[in-house]
């Protein structure tokens, strides 16, 4: 039976998050904290709910330093330092305004981790995007990645898929990194 479950796991790997009856939100922030890591969020389509999962951990605190919930371009402008000609030629729902939240945040405040999301929520859209489309930035200062995502249904479903898979990516990042962590220290 381990053989099995071994080989499930290595073939599941970057598509499960836990082996036992843990919410995301929760696994998510006791990597934080076990970790010793810091986190920041500029949250625009999400608009705090990620922040909101993550405070209802105890002990989140040590771990969990800000979201800046930048709706409007003006704040993604002046607290984000957005460029206009980003948001001008690419629009405020990009791959490169994602970008550009979660390094300049990365950059002004004292984290290990930043994430930032930009997207169309619904019922309407930022043109020519369509409701449903997002983009999820998660990084640290040596690199930054961005999850291109459509989600269907509703405002507030896509609300939530949108903060659960910006989690179930920070997750990920932070388990990779104890990971590779882990390999340094067995081979020296």
């Amino acid at each position: 039976m381990s053989e099995l479950l071994d080989g499930v796991t290595r073939t599941l790997k970057d598509c499960v998050y836990a082996y036992s009856d843990v919410s995301l939100p929760e696994k998510t922030a006791r990597l934080l904290i076990e970790g010793n890591k810091t986190v920041g969020l500029a949250e625009s389509f999400t608009g705090g709910r990620i922040a909101s999962l993550l405070v209802e951990n105890a002990g989140v605190s040590q771990s969990f330093k800000e979201s800046i919930v930048c709706y409007d371009n003006a704040v993604k402008r002046s607290r984000l330092r957005v460029s206009q000609g980003i948001l001008d030629t690419y629009g405020a729902v990009s791959i490169e305004t994602a970008y550009e939240m979660a390094a300049n945040l990365l950059m002004d405040g004292d984290y290990d981790y930043a994430v930032a999301t930009t997207g169309n929520a619904g019922p309407t859209s930022e043109k020519p995007n369509q409701v449903g489309v997002c983009y999820i930035a998660v990084g640290d200062k040596k690199n930054i990645d961005i999850y291109p995502c459509r989600f269907d249904g509703d405002r507030k479903t896509v609300i939530e898929s949108g903060a659960l898979t910006a989690l179930y990516h920070l997750h990920n990042r932070i388990a990779g990194d104890i990971e590779r962590n882990d390999e340094n220290e067995t081979k020296e």
